[in-house]
């Protein structure tokens, strides 16, 4: 009945940093094999900051800069529209690298049934999985840095996908 979607600001450790990308050797042997130009997948690659998937248990060990942000929150008994474009305000509240955001979602089903991707509640055997978005580079926020997440879904932008930035602290 009703889906609410995440974002859970993260230091990703070390060893879940980069995830391997297709060499330019590689490239070429696909573009031999397949007979296809694979340059605007390229492109579009050093472009886009790189997103992978951890079972949601994974992520529980991370630390958090602050609380989740909600990003949607979907009643399907009215959903009228697909897409998502939502920019929502946050504040750190600890101190850490800031390097990614994990998304989770919790959806909620008649009679009570409720099924959760959130790290901290997830069970050790779900299959689900979580899509952790990667900064460009690490932020060292504090307690109280005012930070803005954007997240954008089937909008018909060439910018979907999950965006963080810094707002500035007031005077």
């Amino acid at each position: 009945r009703r889906l609410e979607l995440f974002g859970l600001p993260v230091s990703v450790p070390p060893d879940r940093i980069g995830w391997p990308t297709p060499s330019r050797w590689e490239i070429d042997d696909w573009e031999t094999r397949y007979r296809l130009d694979f340059g605007a997948l390229e492109e579009l690659a050093r472009h886009t900051p790189p997103t992978f998937y951890v079972r949601p248990r994974t992520a529980r060990a991370w630390p958090a800069a602050g609380d989740p942000v909600l990003l949607a929150d979907i009643d399907f008994q009215t959903l009228v529209e697909s897409s998502l474009d939502r920019t929502v305000s946050w504040e750190a509240t600890r101190a850490t690298g800031l390097n990614g955001v994990v998304l989770f979602f919790e959806l909620d089903f008649d009679a009570g049934a409720r099924l959760s991707t959130r790290p901290s509640e997830a069970d050790e055997g779900t299959h689900w999985l979580s899509q952790v978005w990667m900064l460009p580079e690490v932020w060292s926020v504090q307690p109280g840095d005012r930070l803005s997440m954007t997240y954008r879904y089937r909008t018909g932008r060439a910018a979907e996908g999950l965006q963080v930035s810094r707002r500035p602290t007031p005077a």
